[in-house]
């Protein structure tokens, strides 16, 4: 199929010695999200998380808010029946997001901010 799309003929075998995929083929072969409407978090915690966020990078450390935070997040992405990953990633999109982070280069501090946000996520998540 993948030949028939590139336009190519077809290899006889497909063992590492005589199949090396081209970039195209790759991406053919990558799988996809099987739950295209997989569900996201709320427009207004996404802005309250990237507001909290913006607080920990400027003072560079957490706020003891942002607990209260997580752990509403946590229950929703709950709710709306997101795994842990997806939550985490979201997270993750919001943060390096930020335009104080993407103005500069990532510091020790910045760092350990995000690592300390995750664990508190991941906590926050399985705390039921």
């Amino acid at each position: 199929m993948a030949e028939e799309i590139l336009g190519r003929r077809p290899q006889q075998t497909w063992n590492s010695k005589t199949f090396i995929p081209t970039i195209d083929e790759r991406a053919l072969m990558m799988a996809f999200e099987k739950r295209p409407d997989a569900p996201g978090l709320e427009p207004k915690t996404i802005d309250a998380l990237r507001a909290a966020f913006a607080r920990s990078v400027s003072t560079g450390n957490h706020q003891d808010t942002l607990r209260d935070l997580l752990c509403e997040t946590a229950a929703e992405a709950r709710e709306k029946g997101m795994r842990a990953e997806q939550l985490l990633i979201a997270l993750k999109d919001i943060w390096f997001s930020l335009p104080e982070l993407t103005r500069k280069t990532p510091t020790d501090v910045d760092n350990g901010l995000l690592q300390d946000l995750i664990s508190r996520c991941i906590r926050e998540y399985y705390a039921v």
